[in-house]
C-alpha cells in the first residue's frame, strides 16, 4: 500500500461508484487495470537493480510513480464526482467525459507501468504487458471515445449553450 493512496487500494467501496457509473451512464474508469499496473509498478521499482541501487531510487522513477499517483487520485475523484451527479438524477454527459478522461489515463498509466519494466514489461508473460493491452480495449467498449465525444458530449454542450 502506498501512502496516502491507501483508501484508494485498501477501500471496499472504491468499486462502488465506479459500478453505478458504468450500469447508469456507460463510463468505465477501470480501476483494477490501473490500480494493479501501478502495483506492479512500484513493487519492480523496489525490485530492479541497476547500478547498484534500486530503480525506485532514481528520480525519474520517482516523478513517474508521483504523476502515476496523481492520476489515480483524480481518476478517482472525478468517478465519485459523477457517482453524486447520478444519485441525484443527472450526469450523463459528465459520465461520458469521466469515461473518456479514465480510459485515456489507463492507457498512459499501463505506458509508463510498462516504461519502468523496461525490456521485460514488454515481454508477453508479465502481467504488465497485459495490462497495457487491456487498457487500449477501454476507449473503445462501453462507447468509443469518439463516438460519445461526439454523440453525448458535445451534442449536451451544443443544446444547453446560452
Amino acid at each position: 500500500v502506498v501512502v496516502g493512496l491507501s483508501i484508494a487500494v485498501d477501500d471496499p467501496g472504491w468499486m462502488e461508484p465506479t459500478q453505478i457509473i458504468a450500469h447508469r451512464g456507460g463510463a468505465w474508469v477501470a480501476p483494477e487495470n490501473t490500480m494493479a499496473a501501478f502495483e506492479r509498478a512500484i513493487s519492480y521499482s523496489k525490485e530492479r537493480v541497476v547500478f547498484a541501487h534500486p530503480i525506485g531510487d532514481y528520480q525519474l522513477t520517482r516523478v513517474k510513480l508521483a504523476r502515476m499517483a496523481a492520476h489515480l487520485l483524480a481518476c478517482r475523484q472525478i468517478t465519485y464526482g459523477v457517482a453524486d451527479l447520478m444519485d441525484q438524477g443527472s450526469g450523463d454527459m459528465e459520465a461520458s467525459g469521466a469515461k473518456i478522461f479514465a480510459s485515456t489515463t489507463s492507457e498512459w498509466f499501463t505506458r509508463e507501468a510498462l516504461q519502468i519494466h523496461g525490456g521485460m514489461g514488454y515481454a508477453e508473460e508479465t502481467p504488465v504487458s497485459r495490462y497495457f493491452v487491456d487498457a487500449r480495449v477501454l476507449s473503445i467498449f462501453e462507447g468509443a471515445e469518439e463516438t460519445l465525444a461526439l454523440k453525448v458530449i458535445a451534442r449536451s454542450l451544443v443544446e444547453n449553450a446560452k
